[in-house]
């Protein structure tokens, strides 16, 4: 079986199609978002689960974290009317999580270095209900 394929005449046409490709598979995350991605690693121990988040450029006024109905979002953002000029003047991250499982009252916060810690210490969980005889009047 045969296929025909077009021919270009020219010596460059396959390395600008390729780049052309890769540029765009290379953007797309940062294109269909339009926010910029927060990389993150979350850990588990006994106690708690650990998320660190990497925010590096941004002071401790300009970072926002909430938690509400499950859902934990993470925003950083420069002010725009900011008087020192910023290599990142107006860059804005943010990233939200589903947690469940969760002591929400007791998740705990740490920023320090350009790296966001949270904390978030385990449910205990209900105790199983237990059995008992109950007497039967005759």
């Amino acid at each position: 079986m045969y296929t025909l394929s077009r021919i270009s005449r020219s010596p460059f046409a396959r390395l600008q199609s390729s780049y052309w490709q890769a540029a765009e598979d290379f953007f797309r995350p940062w294109m269909e978002t339009g926010v910029a991605p927060v990389r993150t690693h979350i850990r588990e121990t006994d106690e708690a689960y650990l998320l660190d988040a990497e925010l590096p450029g941004f002071e401790l006024e300009e970072l926002c974290l909430s938690l509400t109905d499950g859902m934990m979002t993470i925003e950083a953002g420069h002010n725009e009317d900011d008087k020192q000029a910023r290599v990142f003047a107006g860059r804005t991250v943010r990233r939200s999580f589903a947690v469940e499982g969760i002591d929400e009252d007791s998740v705990s916060a740490q920023y320090k270095n350009g790296v966001l810690r949270v904390t978030m210490p385990k449910a205990k969980a209900p105790e199983a209900p237990q059995a008992r005889r109950i007497a039967i009047a005759g």
